[in-house]
């Protein structure tokens, strides 16, 4: 916890809640990613997918959040719980047309977002929402009636990619990755895959992970959406091997695409790179 309460300025420190939720601490910054509390994510509290690794945090265990992005309105990554608890105390970023939910639920301190716009939080942190392939159901009669997507944060220094959830589409990630790659860290979607059939149009698989990574032009990515929530048929530990067996087809060293523990926390290099003109002035120097 002294770390969370302290967070290193000279590094980017990325706790994983779970799933699809992180806490992300950049540039003197503490943001969320489809923060999900509650032990089912369903619209009951007694049926539906239920967490089978427990919370490594609790809500009250956060630090002050600055804002949370939102990919989509799917219970495994929009939580009542997380929303009651935070309500206008931070900056929701948030697809469009989703406004009018939270507007009921006592939030206005939103901003929603279309695809490729892009808000200024602060004059050293930006944040866009990316096209995604998937879709947005809250209940019986509101299929795709809000947006869905993934996030750009872009800080002083480094850049973060959000996914979200996604199925493969093999112009989005190309177009992300030349707008605005290279991605110093990526959240990749690696689980919830299986039946292909049924899944490949809204959920990749570790495969297309890895293949997004290298269209990002990502330098690190993380695996999320996995061992968290019983969503699909495959084993809660395939996602994680399959992944070392893709990088190993693609040639790539292991650690630029690492899966990590619920609760543990990494640290990456939060300086600037010196280009050359710089190094000349240092020689000089």
């Amino acid at each position: 916890m002294e770390a969370i309460n302290n967070p290193d300025p000279s590094k980017i420190q990325m706790t994983w809640i779970g799933h699809s939720s992180f806490l992300i601490q950049l540039d003197g910054f503490n943001f969320l990613t489809d923060p999900v509390f509650s032990d089912r994510c369903s619209p009951t509290s007694f049926v539906g997918p239920k967490r089978f690794r427990p919370l490594p945090l609790q809500l009250e265990d956060l630090p002050r959040i600055d804002f949370v992005v939102l990919s989509h309105n799917h219970y495994d990554h929009l939580d009542i719980k997380a929303v009651k608890y935070l309500k206008n105390t931070a900056l929701w970023c948030i697809p469009k047309d989703l406004g009018t939910w939270f507007t009921k639920n006592g939030v206005d301190n939103f901003i929603e977002f279309n695809w490729w716009d892009k808000c200024v939080l602060h004059k050293s942190i930006s944040v866009v929402f990316l096209p995604a392939q998937h879709w947005s159901k809250r209940t019986l009669t509101d299929n795709n009636h809000t947006l869905w997507g993934g996030f750009a944060i872009l800080g002083k220094r480094k850049k973060i990619y959000f996914a979200g959830d996604t199925g493969y589409n093999e112009f989005a990630f190309k177009e992300i990755g030349n707008k605005f790659g290279p991605f110093d860290i990526s959240l990749i979607p690696i689980g919830a895959y299986n039946p292909r059939d049924f899944l490949s149009p809204q959920h990749i698989g570790p495969d297309e992970a890895v293949i997004i990574h290298n269209e990002l032009k990502s330098k690190k990515s993380i695996g999320i959406h996995w061992g968290t929530f019983a969503l699909s048929n495959e084993h809660v530990f395939d996602p994680p091997r399959e992944v070392e067996i893709e990088l190993e087809k693609h040639g790539l060293e292991k650690d630029s695409f690492i899966v990590v523990k619920h609760g543990e926390m990494n640290k990456f290099d939060n300086k600037k790179k010196i280009n050359d003109e710089d190094e000349e002035e240092a020689e000089d120097d």
